[in-house]
């Protein structure tokens, strides 16, 4: 529900019967530009956005597949120092 409210804020109030694909990928672009969150993360709106559109308002969205693509975030790993290592437990 959560994600369907923030849709229908995006977009001034509107009525999600009023709105389709169009302003749902509006608005999951939005996400991804300005937003900037990640692929996992904008899965979780489409997906609430999907079921609003199939089952409560009887009108299945198309497959996106000109969506702004997410940043993948580098993974860096963790490094200990020595003295980290020895306090946390681990052989050094």
């Amino acid at each position: 529900m959560q994600w369907v409210r923030r849709f229908i804020l995006h977009h001034d109030k509107r009525r999600p019967a009023e709105m389709g694909a169009d302003e749902v990928r509006s608005f999951l672009n939005y996400l991804t530009v300005q937003r900037r969150v990640s692929a996992s993360t904008r899965n979780q709106p489409l997906s609430a956005l999907a079921s609003l559109s199939a089952h409560v308002l009887g009108c299945p969205l198309p497959p996106f597949k000109d969506l702004q693509p997410a940043r993948l975030r580098p993974r860096l790993p963790t490094v200990l120092t020595r003295d980290e290592g020895s306090r946390a437990g681990c052989v050094v």
